[in-house]
């Protein structure tokens, strides 16, 4: 499988829009910063010339990573759902329940 760098459209899907609803979705692989290997992300808030925000779409976690090394995700993984979903807790947690 082939994937092509993504930097023109990132650059032009970055940076640009006031609300995180108007960006559009722009799916991408990229390396997580830990262990190297490329999962599936989302293109976030350009941070600068060369770097952007991304969420991991199948953990939920964010990161930063520079464009170069963004990729354009296939149109075959881009049709798998995300396996992260987003929750919100209905009482908060207690600090001293909490891992330090």
């Amino acid at each position: 499988m082939k994937v092509k760098p993504t930097q023109m459209k990132m650059r032009a899907a970055t940076g640009m829009y006031n609300e995180e609803s108007e960006r559009p979705k722009i799916f991408v692989a990229a390396p997580f910063d830990q262990d190297g290997c490329f999962y599936r992300a989302m293109l976030g808030r350009r941070i600068s010339i060369t770097h952007a925000e991304i969420r991991f779409i199948d953990f939920g976690n964010v990161g930063q990573v520079a464009m170069s090394d963004v990729y354009e995700l296939p149109m075959e993984l881009r049709k798998i759902s995300p396996m992260a979903i987003k929750v919100k807790l209905a009482k908060p947690i207690p600090e001293e329940a909490t891992l330090k």
